[in-house]
């Protein structure tokens, strides 16, 4: 987000002052994907996807050897979980959008079954 923000300034910057045309329409589209922020970053291969996997790919050595804090388990099981149902997902209609919502719903179920309130992932 912050390099979203950072490229619509410089823009500007480049713009000249009576530029008002240009600005105005500058101003639309950052406005217009500000609205579509959360579907973007949960397009295909979009920034929410690729942190899973690294997140997934980062613990899955330990994971195999069975050394994670439960923790780190839990975390990797979810984003596992989530990694796998967006790479499941086409995302291509409403339907899909739709079942994309349903597996996020049922791992955030899962997540609050293993999560106790000492948990540091928590704090």
């Amino acid at each position: 987000r912050l390099s979203f923000d950072e490229a619509d300034s410089l823009i500007k910057n480049t713009l000249a002052p009576h530029a008002t045309w240009d600005r105005q329409m500058l101003d639309d589209a950052y406005q217009e994907l500000d609205q579509h922020w959360a579907v973007l970053m949960l397009m295909p291969n979009g920034p929410y996807e690729s942190v899973l996997r690294d997140v997934v790919d980062s613990l899955e050595p330990d994971a195999g050897a069975g050394v994670l804090a439960s923790e780190q388990q839990a975390l990797y099981d979810i984003s596992r979980a989530l990694a796998e149902a967006f790479q499941a997902n086409s995302r291509t209609d409403e339907a899909a959008w739709r079942r994309l919502s349903n597996s996020i719903a049922a791992v955030q179920h899962a997540e609050a079954r293993v999560a106790s309130p000492s948990s540091s992932l928590l704090q």
